[in-house]
């Protein structure tokens, strides 16, 4: 299943997801989807007309970060 389906699923944009939200997303992903997952997760860092980065958006990469480095490492 492609990354956006899930996401459509959650009805927000995917600057607007929060922590929890992302991870259940990626959880449910192939490997192909999350390497496009990841792109999405770091351009949505920053917000669409400032270019600021913002805390949910650097959260949310954290968080994905994390889970993916967890995966590696065989935690989960």
């Amino acid at each position: 299943m492609k990354f956006e389906d899930i996401v459509a699923e959650f009805g927000k944009p995917l600057h607007e997801l929060n922590e929890e939200e992302v991870l259940a997303i990626a959880q449910q992903l192939n490997s192909t989807e999350l390497e496009r997952f990841e792109v999405k997760i770091k351009a949505a860092t920053k917000t669409p007309r400032t270019q600021k980065v913002t805390k949910t958006g650097q959260a949310n990469l954290d968080a994905f970060l994390k889970m993916k480095l967890d995966a590696k490492q065989g935690k989960l």
